[in-house]
């Protein structure tokens, strides 16, 4: 009786601070309390599973780590809720016409939603906290399955490949529902892929922060399609086949029921979520060969080996890929290597480890050696340096100051939070749980490696005050180990094969999920537009009435208008990067001032200049702000436009 009155008072004080802290996550302030309490309810809540002698005592399911890992997750829960319904139009509708409290509206469907994932998820982890004593499949078995696989691997990648057509189709914007990519990230790596692939050299002839291999892959898209993002949408595809066929290796390792039917949700959850954000992402592109790291490792784990030579060089021309994409994602390599190195150490001795570390520096040379030949044989190599690595450490990362001091510190790691939870949480509450059941069964030599990797990916992404919505991507990969836990799950549900009803399942299930993205993408409102509704087209029209034109972007990031026109910039400072660069201003500004853009495109504030008219506006909707563009056009080429009657 004593027992269960204090599971219960355990569960009660857990739930009342995930409500607390869940409130003051979600809006920062609550009756005038400052945005930094957010942290007391939470500090107090580790501090009651500290002093429980049962925190560390997995096995031990009526102490407070169950309670613990539920708050953490019906936190997310609840205050994703509370934020979404932050500006919900039908919730203030209702609000006036039954005269009651707006923030009570909110409130009380968070909390309730807090108090059903709680005691949902105490249920889940009361269930994970008893796997470790269950036995993990035998090295036979492994064998045998991953036999099959080998023999399956082309049809597994055919389905791989049809749930990733399926749920992209509908989630990014580079998809042909769509009439046009509008994200400026992903106008920005085109521009740069374009201008390389027409032969200007990155760095010293155009300009952007990102790494070379994310600008040849683009300049391939380009080759596909040179004014629409078709081929970037086939690129997309391709890599959410490899993520999600990498995803399936690594369950099978573990499960052999379930996995088919259960891979298109994880698609679901990632794609719409809205750290995918509009589609095409560096992190996105990052995400199979993050996936494939952890299938290198999970194989030798689950057969209780050291990593090979072969394994580390792999491990090294995947970490080289990722170094020329986007060289701060490295911190998953760091944390990945920590485990099995220490393991070669001490298993093998200093000489193989030695070996390993030669195995991943041949690897990284594979990627790293054409690049270095690229800016050698053009003269960049300086240019190489400073672009993407002094400016991105040094100047990028402090674009924004948010202060100093301790309360400063506090308020940046509440925005991580509230970021996190955003934008991140559908894919992170099973990768969590799945990350958890898996310090529990796997052997403890290993149990830590998956929780490295995603550690020391933190300081590095978030070394600077700028905390971007698609950040959070890259830890998708480590959703897999939900899947995984999904897969065990079904395994012991389902003892025997039903191979006909299975796959009827795999197919409502793939038709499910593409339904779950239709109704849940961020992205969808843009299909209710056509191409001539947007400004990007509706320019189109009047800058490509004169003979050979040029355009410069000015004042905003690149909204698009060199895609859809097919057009290379002129200017190596294409358009106003987030970046305190100096010669970036100097550069625009003189191209204003000499008149030597036929066309200035400008973004919500209007041009000054004796050099230009205003020959078209329009306005449109972009990441929840009405904007207005504005076309300016060369007072040479006005008659031009006079005369093709495209402006008077």
């Amino acid at each position: 009786m004593k027992t269960a009155f204090n599971n219960l008072k355990s569960n009660v004080i857990f739930l009342l601070l995930c409500g607390l802290t869940m409130l003051l996550l979600a809006r920062g302030t609550l009756y005038a309390l400052p945005e930094v309490l957010w942290a007391l309810p939470a500090l107090f809540l580790l501090i009651i599973a500290v002093k429980s002698n049962n925190l560390l005592s997995f096995r031990h399911t009526d102490g407070y780590f169950p309670p613990l890992c539920a708050g953490i997750c019906a936190v997310l829960s609840g205050a994703d809720l509370f934020s979404a319904l932050e500006s919900n139009e039908t919730l203030s509708i209702f609000s006036a016409s039954w005269s009651l409290p707006y923030w009570l509206l909110r409130v009380v469907p968070a909390f309730l939603l807090v108090g059903l994932s709680f005691f949902v998820y105490r249920a889940i982890f009361v269930w994970v906290s008893k796997t470790q004593s269950k036995a993990l499949p035998t090295a036979d078995s492994i064998d045998a399955g991953e036999a099959v696989c080998r023999r399956t691997d082309f049809l597994i990648f055919l389905y791989c490949l049809l749930a990733a057509f399926v749920v992209l189709t509908i989630c990014t914007k580079s998809s042909f529902l769509y009439p046009f990519n509008d994200w400026v990230d992903a106008n920005c790596f085109f521009t740069v892929g374009k201008s390389m692939a027409e032969g200007k050299v990155l760095y010293r002839d155009i300009y952007e922060q990102k790494g070379i291999l994310l600008y040849v892959l683009h300049a391939l898209a380009y080759r596909i399609s040179a004014d629409t993002f078709f081929g970037v949408y086939l690129l997309e595809v391709l890599a959410g086949s490899l993520f999600l066929f990498f995803a399936y290796k690594t369950v099978r390792l573990y499960a052999r029921r379930g996995i088919l039917f259960w891979l298109p949700w994880l698609a679901a959850l990632i794609y719409t979520s809205n750290s995918f954000c509009h589609g095409d992402s560096a992190e996105e592109l990052c995400m199979p060969i993050l996936t494939a790291c952890i299938y290198i490792s999970e194989r030798a784990f689950r057969r209780g080996k050291t990593l090979s030579f072969w394994n580390w060089f792999a491990a090294g021309v995947l970490g080289g890929c990722v170094l020329w994409i986007k060289f701060n994602i490295l911190g998953f390599f760091l944390g990945w290597a920590l485990v099995p190195l220490y393991r070669t150490l001490r298993d093998k001795g200093f000489v193989s480890t030695l070996r390993a570390v030669a195995g991943v520096l041949l690897g990284v040379l594979v990627p790293s050696v054409p690049v270095l030949v690229y800016f050698i044989k053009n003269d960049a190599l300086s240019d190489l340096w400073t672009a993407y690595f002094y400016n991105n450490i040094f100047l990028y990362s402090a674009a924004q100051d948010e202060g100093q001091g301790m309360i400063s510190l506090l308020q940046m790691l509440y925005g991580r939070v509230r970021v996190f939870i955003s934008w991140a949480y559908p894919f992170a509450v099973p990768a969590f749980i799945g990350m958890v059941w898996y310090s529990l069964v796997s052997p403890a030599k290993y149990r830590l490696a998956p929780a490295f990797a995603a550690l020391l990916l933190v300081p590095l992404i978030f070394s600077g005050s700028l905390n971007l919505m698609y950040y959070w991507l890259v830890f998708a990969p480590f959703a897999v180990y939900g899947l995984l836990l999904l897969c065990i799950l079904t395994d012991r549900f389902l003892q025997k094969d039903f191979r006909r009803v299975t796959a009827a399942l795999t197919v409502v299930s793939l038709l499910c999920a593409g339904l779950f993205s239709w109704v849940f993408s961020s992205n969808t409102y843009l299909m209710q537009y056509e191409k001539e509704d947007m400004p990007q087209y509706q320019f189109k029209e009047i800058i490509l009435s004169v003979d050979d034109p040029s355009l410069l972007n000015y004042g905003f990031l690149d909204g698009g208008f060199y895609t859809v026109c097919d057009l290379v910039p002129e200017c190596k400072y294409f358009c106003t990067l987030n970046i305190p660069l100096e010669d970036m201003y100097e550069a625009m500004d003189m191209q204003i001032a000499l008149g030597l853009p036929d066309f200035v495109v400008t973004r919500s504030t209007p041009l000054v200049s004796n050099n230009y008219v205003c020959v078209a506006s329009e306005n449109m909707y972009f990441e929840g702000v009405d904007f207005d563009y504005y076309l300016y056009a060369s007072v040479r080429v006005v008659p031009q436009l006079v005369d093709s009657g495209v402006w008077a």
